[in-house]
């Protein structure tokens, strides 16, 4: 997505089984990044439809949905511990093996705690808040299933909000990327953590949305993507970008993660990612890191193991959005 759109600041509507931002992003500049003038609106009550799955007699025992209480513990358990299991696999669920039944049967105690949910033949979602105090932690978990009944690919997005009451500019969400509690609790897909346990990325791109002059005050960001196409991992930080002079500067310890999971080594994963319609190998602006930065993945990998640096670019290697 070129930005990220204040539009899914009403949580738990903001994605249908393909996505849960934007998918594909705006053609133009978009609002004012921290409002939206869509009021706050109850989210709707979660349910398993029994429908949705494309098998017609489930074969798992159904678990019901744990109080909210114990869901929170459950997904902060998951969240800090992955359900004990690896990358590519996330909370129990391995693309090309489990089931969308297994699935189900996975996140089913959670639904007590979900913004939503959204079946569907083809693919499901799910939206999950945790509270952190005054913020409210926002993760949506999309999956598809049309191998033979298999999930294919995990889509998971996350980021941190602000519920801000304003009266010139209507109340809504506001995105808070330098939360310590939003990197605690994500801590294990953080790039430097990531760098430390998969070792050089195959491949790293770079994408900076940057607005011409007549647009000012508009959010401007960059995307950094890790590939590792062997193990079925894709991760990309999202982080505001700032302008430094010629530069064009974006620093991962203050970025919301998203993480595409395929089976490992599928020779055809860009056709695969570009499902989704947010792969950032099909935006037109998307560079190499050669081409971004002048670095090589070595290099990148040596010095990215420092949690604090930031990536820095030529500003001019970005086409101005009009």
């Amino acid at each position: 997505m070129t930005q990220r759109n204040a539009a899914l600041a009403v949580v738990g509507i903001m994605l249908v089984l393909s996505g849960c931002r934007t998918w594909g992003g705006a053609a133009g500049p978009s609002p004012t990044p921290f409002w939206t003038s869509t009021p706050l609106q109850p989210a709707p009550t979660a349910t398993w439809t029994a429908t949705a799955s494309p098998s017609p007699t489930p074969t798992l025992t159904s678990i019901p949905a744990l109080p909210p209480e114990e869901a929170y513990d459950m997904l902060l358990e998951l969240l800090q511990t992955n359900g004990g299991c690896e990358l590519p696999c996330w909370w129990g669920i391995s693309p090309g093996v489990s089931t969308h039944e297994e699935a189900e049967t996975k996140l089913e105690p959670l639904l007590g705690i979900a913004a939503g949910f959204y079946p569907g033949k083809k693919g499901s979602a799910i939206s999950l808040d945790y509270p952190v105090g005054e913020l409210l932690l926002s993760l949506s978990l999309n999956y598809k299933f049309p191998l033979e009944d298999r999930i294919e690919m995990l889509y998971i997005s996350t980021e941190m909000l602000r519920y801000i009451e304003h009266e010139e500019e209507g109340s809504g969400f506001q995105f808070v990327y330098d939360s310590p509690a939003y990197h605690d609790l994500l801590a294990p897909y953080t790039l430097d953590r990531m760098l430390a346990a998969f070792g050089p990325p195959e491949e790293v791109l770079v994408r900076g949305v940057v607005y011409a002059e007549r647009y000012p005050g508009l959010w401007e960001e960059m995307f950094l993507t890790l590939l590792y196409p062997e193990r079925g991992i894709f991760v990309r930080y999202t982080m505001v970008g700032e302008r430094d002079g010629d530069k064009f500067v974006g620093c991962p310890a203050r970025a919301f993660i998203d993480l595409w999971l395929i089976p490992p080594g599928r020779e055809d994963y860009e056709a695969l990612l570009s499902l989704t319609g947010d792969w950032e190998g099909d935006f037109v602006d998307t560079r190499s890191l050669k081409e971004a930065t002048g670095m090589s993945v070595g290099e990148f990998y040596r010095l990215f193991q420092n949690p604090n640096r930031c990536i820095e670019t030529p500003l001019s290697v970005w086409p101005m959005a009009h």
